[in-house]
């Protein structure tokens, strides 16, 4: 399980620079599905979650 949490803390770290590159939510969201195997839900779960994190800028 440590694993497992691990990984969750490393997508929500890097979910607010892929939104950065692209400012689209839904490119982000296919780039997790693509490349971390996750299925709709949990990368709009994990989306969520790390932006809700992100310090607001501006």
């Amino acid at each position: 399980m440590v694993k497992r949490e691990g990984t969750d803390e490393a997508i929500i770290k890097l979910i607010p620079d892929l939104f950065a590159l692209s400012n689209d939510r839904q490119a982000v969201i296919k780039i997790l599905m693509t490349k971390m195997g996750l299925s709709q839900e949990q990368a709009e779960n994990y989306y969520q979650w790390a932006m809700a994190a992100e310090p607001k800028e501006k």
